[in-house]
């Protein structure tokens, strides 16, 4: 049997890493958080603990309580994020545009509570909207100037 040759300049399929000192710790760790702190907020309102006016829902008239936002919550802030600190982890050739989308939403989502829910202004709404225009920024910049070997 002949001995296989592998051709060293043809490109492969597998995942291209970077070394671990290049990896966005401080962007995993941000979106870590952002995602736990969505899933115990979406939980929290799924399950009343937090004692919030119904009335702040009156331009949704679909709703008839928490439930749904907070199930919202989870499902458009909490997962993209976790997904997002999944794959920079990994270094996953995605992670950047998981990065840039779970920050694009994250800020998309205070904005859109900003506007349906106008009587409620919570101290978080700045500090998320900031979390989410960081980790886009941080991901954006990272595409634009991506290395190639």
């Amino acid at each position: 049997m002949a001995p296989v040759m592998h051709e060293p300049d043809r490109p492969t399929l597998a995942p291209v890493s970077y070394p671990s000192a290049q990896r966005p710790w401080w962007l995993i760790v941000l979106e870590t958080f952002v995602a736990v702190q969505a899933v115990y907020g979406g939980i929290s309102l799924v399950l009343g603990v937090w004692d919030l006016d119904r009335r702040a829902l009156q331009r949704l008239p679909i709703l008839n309580g928490w439930t749904l936002p907070g199930l919202s919550l989870v499902v458009v802030v909490a997962v993209p994020m976790l997904t997002a600190a999944w794959l920079e982890t990994w270094a996953h050739p995605k992670a950047g545009l998981a990065s840039l989308v779970a920050g694009s939403l994250l800020m998309g989502w205070i904005a859109l509570q900003l506007v349906l829910l106008p009587t409620m202004r919570l101290w978080l709404q700045p500090v998320c909207f900031v979390a989410g225009a960081v980790v886009a920024g941080a991901s954006l910049h990272r595409l634009r100037h991506r290395r190639t070997r």
